[in-house]
């Protein structure tokens, strides 16, 4: 069984609260006109470190890159009694950031493309997010025989224009959000699964092992995007997706996404 957050879109600066079950996927606008207020806070809330390493990204990127790691912190903080500044990140084995102390029930993961910046963030419990710009005029075929399966190329040979462009950006975001839950490296892990949407929108997930066991959910975060989330260890009840997008005050809106797949919807889901 499958939640989604409200139907109308709600303001708040209230903390969310987190249960377990619920994926809350928090999403920020990078084509914001960020304030040198805001610009100021971010510096404060990360490390010498990691501004060092934003200072030497190229020109045009460092605001990004400083936003991105203060916001990471500034999400988290709103889960626990824990100032942004106060975090502390590991690697995984494949460069996965993870909080570096495992007695926080926190877990989360990141994602940008285009004007989006999303951070799913759950409770005891491994997430992968993706999201995807779905650039027109890319050749998306070279892409995909080198890593989608037959049944993959099948049906996006199927289809042409846009229809063939937003199809592989489905698979390939729900290809990343697979990964990225399991923590597997980049880009040979995207060769190692195979996605089929079917009309009504399940999502079936298949390895040389056989049928995975994943749960997947694709979303569409307005035009010309798409978002997978996945949770590599199966639900024991229902699962809540939320959608918050984020402001620069720290007030968040409630998002009415549309759901387009996941795994187990059944022909009579909307």
């Amino acid at each position: 069984m499958i939640e989604l957050s409200e139907k109308v879109s709600s303001v708040s600066s209230l903390p969310p609260e987190l249960q377990a079950g619920e994926v809350h996927t928090w999403l920020l606008r990078l084509d914001t006109d960020f304030s040198q207020e805001y610009l100021a806070q971010c510096r404060a809330h990360i490390s010498e470190a990691e501004w060092q390493r934003c200072q030497r990204r190229q020109d045009g990127e460092q605001a990004r890159a400083l936003i991105t790691r203060a916001w990471v912190r500034q999400t988290l903080s709103r889960y626990a009694q824990e100032s942004p500044r106060d975090w502390s990140f590991s690697d995984g084995r494949h460069g996965k950031p993870e909080l570096q102390d495992p007695s926080r029930p926190l877990c989360f993961n990141l994602s940008h493309s285009g004007v989006w910046l999303a951070c799913a963030v759950t409770l005891d419990a491994a997430v992968g997010v993706d999201v995807q710009r779905c650039e027109e005029g890319r050749d998306v075929m070279r892409l995909a025989r080198r890593y989608f399966d037959a049944q993959e190329l099948a049906s996006l040979q199927g289809l042409s224009g846009r229809q063939q462009t937003n199809h592989f950006y489905e698979l390939w975001s729900l290809k990343e959000a697979w990964s990225k839950a399991r923590g597997a490296a980049l880009p040979t892990s995207l060769a190692a699964v195979s996605f089929v949407v079917g009309d009504h929108g399940d999502i079936r997930a298949r390895t040389a092992a056989g049928q995975a066991a994943e749960s997947l959910f694709l979303l569409r975060p307005g035009p010309g995007y798409r978002l997978a989330l996945c949770l590599p260890e199966p639900p024991t009840g229902p699962v809540t997706l939320r959608f918050l997008e984020a402001g620069q005050d720290g007030a968040f809106a409630v998002l009415p996404w549309p759901l387009l797949g996941a795994t187990g919807l059944n022909a009579a889901a909307p």
